[in-house]
């Protein structure tokens, strides 16, 4: 017998409930996971003039230079706190997945519309976005912005045409990636293709310098390296079901919770296959643009990583509501069962997601604390490299009071996120000349203390090592100094 579910009277009720639904599950607990590097790059470019900002993004980031204008304005409202930057994120996730119930209404009907909104807050790799203060969250929402006005586009024409190339722009603005997603774009539109590829043309056309300038700033990723497996694994699993990556080395976030929810998703999702034209655009949607974006980091340079694509996972959400709405008419037990297994899968990982090191385990909060507890008369700071100022950015209260005897230039006048140092000479010169009976070095973790040239610097210059500490991202290390 085929039973409907009990369901609010039109589709935007279930709109509006998936985007609140969405925003406030980003913003329980949003401010537990210490500030991690990235978000310290966002701290650092909003935390300046709007001059600067746009001096930041001519030698670096100019990709998000959207969403730091953005948080820029949003700042100026609600502060700089943990809490009040991951707040953007939320409402914009919010809004994403309120879109989302309209796209899956258009590309399925309204009963998968409902149940995606159970869908959108079992995905890991989608709801993290919304609690992280960088700019997935964003292109989530303006890759879903650009499909919905594209189906209004598709099927009103006129001055939808116009309004799509906008918000493909704005996409792309966003995160330079969704450009891939006019592969996506295309599916959809292809009965209407010759509007489709003017708008699309144009939007191009006017994007041309920004994809260019964006490109000269490409050594920004050089760090991406591609492995094969790695990155299949990444596209059919880890995108989805792990997001970030929290510091638990409990088995049931590392292993049963995620391969739970992937084996009931991924169960959905195949029980859910339609001959519909929907249903192939959300499988395109979910995994294509990732595969082409491994396909080119192989072959040529890497471009890929899954915090890139998030916005891939909400049209993932939708085959899996697919399949429950299946399964919920004809066989409703599998489909309790399974549903069940996904909500039991995704709660330990979204919990985790949320602990105090939970974001790649990198704890600027612990870092602060040790440096709150040092004297302040008598110490100077020496910061290794300019990135290892991004826990005085996470939390700068902890730093008041602690000069920074590297410094060569400000993030400001320098047009950098974290500053330029002077030479290790001049520094170590202005430490002895401002006779500090203490050194805090700070440094980034990845090459340890006795590999690093500033040890036998400030021994030779008559300073003894009395501690040595590695706190997530920066280390420290505390010296005693009788100058030479």
């Amino acid at each position: 017998m085929t039973t409907v579910p009990v369901r609010p009277r039109t589709i935007r009720t279930w709109a509006l409930l998936a985007g609140a639904a969405a925003a406030l599950l980003s913003l329980a607990w949003s401010w537990r996971p210490s500030i991690w590097f990235d978000e310290t790059a966002s701290l650092s470019a909003v935390r300046r003039p709007w001059w600067s900002l746009i001096d930041v993004v001519h030698h670096v980031d100019l990709v998000h230079l959207t969403f730091y204008s953005l948080l820029r304005c949003w700042s100026d409202v609600f502060g700089t706190s943990g809490f009040a930057i991951r707040s953007l994120s939320a409402v914009l996730l919010g809004a994403c997945c309120a879109l989302g119930v309209l796209v899956a209404k258009e590309l399925f009907d309204e009963r998968v519309a409902a149940w995606s909104t159970l869908t959108f807050l079992l995905l890991p790799g989608l709801t993290w976005s919304g609690f992280d203060a960088r700019s997935s969250a964003f292109s989530c929402f303006t890759s879903m912005l650009a499909v919905w006005v594209l189906l209004k586009a598709k099927a009103r024409g006129g001055r939808w045409w116009v309004l799509y190339a906008a918000a493909l722009m704005l996409s792309v603005f966003v995160q330079l990636l969704t450009v891939i997603a006019l592969v996506v774009h295309l599916v959809i539109a292809r009965e209407r293709w010759r509007p489709w590829v003017l708008s699309a043309a144009v939007a191009l056309v006017l994007l041309a310098p920004f994809i260019l300038a964006a490109h000269g700033q490409q050594g920004q990723i050089s760090w991406l390296h591609i492995q094969p497996l790695d990155s299949a694994v990444s596209v059919g699993f880890s995108q989805f079901f792990l997001g970030m990556r929290s510091d638990s080395r409990n088995p049931l976030v590392t292993i049963v919770g995620p391969a739970l929810l992937g084996a009931s998703a991924w169960a959905l999702v195949v029980i859910g296959w339609r001959r519909s034209r929907g249903w192939a655009v959300a499988l395109i949607w979910a995994l294509v643009p990732a595969m082409l974006a491994v396909a080119w980091s192989l072959v040529a340079s890497p471009i890929y990583q899954e915090r890139y694509f998030s916005w891939c996972a909400p049209a993932y959400a939708m085959l899996m509501a697919a399949g429950i709405d299946r399964l919920w008419r004809s066989r409703r037990p599998l489909g309790v069962a399974l549903t069940v297994a996904a909500v039991l899968g995704a709660l330990p990982v979204t919990v985790a997601q949320r602990g105090p090191h939970a974001k790649y385990d990198q704890d600027y909060r612990l870092l602060a604390s040790y440096v709150r507890a040092l004297p302040r008369a008598g110490t100077g700071v020496f910061y290794a490299t300019p990135a290892s100022r991004a826990g005085s950015i996470a939390y700068p209260s902890s730093f008041t009071g602690l000069q920074d005897f590297s410094l060569g230039q400000s993030p400001v006048a320098s047009g950098t996120l974290f500053g330029v140092n002077a030479p290790d000479s001049t520094t170590l010169a202005r430490l002895k000349a401002a006779h500090v009976r203490h050194v805090l070095l700070l440094y980034e973790f990845q090459t340890p203390l006795r590999k690093r040239p500033q040890l036998p610097e400030l021994q030779a210059a008559g300073c003894t090592l009395q501690w040595d500490k590695v706190i997530s991202r920066t280390s420290a290390a505390w010296f005693e100094c009788t100058w030479r």
